[in-house]
């Protein structure tokens, strides 16, 4: 009797052993066998609270350690908002290994930054790293007096690889034909364009097509409330919503200004 109550007890407690190896498996199997990369600021060219000319890049000095090769995209932010519109290199793969690594940023328009946020990515298209870094920079609309004072780069700036200068000049070179259009600016201009619209047009007509013009509001509405509630929660996507509401709303609102625009001049022709 005592045997069968050893064997028993030996069974209950293999049979919770067996259960608690495999509770903890998904845990085991989650823990990351290679040290996360890191990333740190060393030195930036020009240093803190510069100025540069439109399209002129703004070159950062980093030091990673990475077991796995990995691409770096720098990107700007003013106030805990990215400042869009920026143009820089992620292409490049860098080695693995505790290396130093140079990396531009630049605007093709008047902007500013008060912080620099790096992203590491590996080959798999997986971020594998992120770090902020206060970085006080402003790009504005050059001038001969810019041109002359521009200063003397650092000498780490030169390590910039071949593949790294070619796609830095293609980027320059893009915006110089496009004039530095920003497609961003005509999306934040269709939002008080909506609302100038709306009221315009809601002041204007009657009847029917009163009705007509008043359709967007229906949608527009909960979407500025949802806007509001959201910046006083200080989300840092407030305006993602409204940002892609208001140019489908502005455009129903030019077709129909358009439409009755024709309206009326067949009426007085």
């Amino acid at each position: 009797m005592r045997d069968r109550c050893r064997a028993n007890g030996l069974l209950v407690r293999r049979v919770l052993l067996g259960a608690l190896l495999a509770l903890l498996l998904p845990f085991a199997a989650a823990v990351p066998s290679e040290p996360v990369p890191t990333l740190r600021l060393i030195d930036s060219d020009p240093g803190p609270d510069a100025v540069l000319s439109s399209g002129e890049p703004l070159y950062l000095r980093l030091r990673y350690r990475s077991a796995t090769p990995i691409h770096i995209l720098v990107s700007g932010h003013y106030r805990n908002e990215v400042v869009r519109g920026f143009r820089q290199d992620s292409e490049e793969l860098f080695p693995a290994g505790n290396r130093e690594a140079t990396l531009w940023l630049a605007y093709p328009r008047d902007a500013r930054i008060d912080e620099v946020r790096v992203k590491a990515w590996d080959d798999d298209a997986a971020r594998v790293a992120v770090a902020d870094f206060p970085m006080a920079a402003a790009w504005r609309s050059a001038s001969g007096s810019d041109e002359d004072a521009r200063h003397t780069t650092k000498s780490w700036v030169a390590e910039l690889t071949p593949g790294q200068r070619q796609r830095m000049a293609e980027a320059s070179n893009a915006a110089n034909e496009s004039g530095g259009f920003d497609p961003f600016a005509l999306i934040f201009l269709c939002v008080p364009g909506y609302f100038l619209l709306q009221a315009v047009l809601t002041f204007w007509t009657s009847g029917g097509w009163r009705k007509a013009t008043l359709a967007p509001a229906a949608i527009m509405v909960p979407v500025l409330a949802f806007t509001v509630l959201a910046f006083a929660a200080q989300s840092n996507l407030w305006p993602l919503l409204l940002l892609f509401t208001a140019p489908l709303a502005c455009l129903y609102l030019v077709v129909l200004s358009v439409i009755l625009l024709l309206r009326r001049l067949a009426r007085s022709a």
